[in-house]
């Protein structure tokens, strides 16, 4: 395992045992699944870890449950990509 998987467990296990309001646990994975994307990730993933990231950033949205009340945040749902 490299250093660098082993930070990033490390950071949500931290992460994950804040009980965080703001979730910020879903901000680490969203920044890793896009910096560690290559040719076997699917899209979904990184549109979803760009758009989570963008919508932090740019937006100063919160958190993932303030995402979800924003029109076609819901259309782009797993459940409902290729139907």
């Amino acid at each position: 395992m490299s250093t660098e998987q082993e930070a990033y467990y490390e950071l949500s296990a931290y992460t994950l045992g804040l009980g965080d309001p703001e979730f910020l646990h879903q901000h680490v994975v969203d920044a890793y699944m896009v910096q560690h994307a290559n040719e076997t990730t699917k899209p979904i993933g990184v549109a979803f870890g760009l758009f989570g990231l963008y919508l932090h950033v740019e937006r100063q949205f919160i958190c993932g449950s303030d995402a979800t009340g924003i029109p076609g945040r819901r259309s782009l749902s797993p459940r409902t990509v290729g139907r």
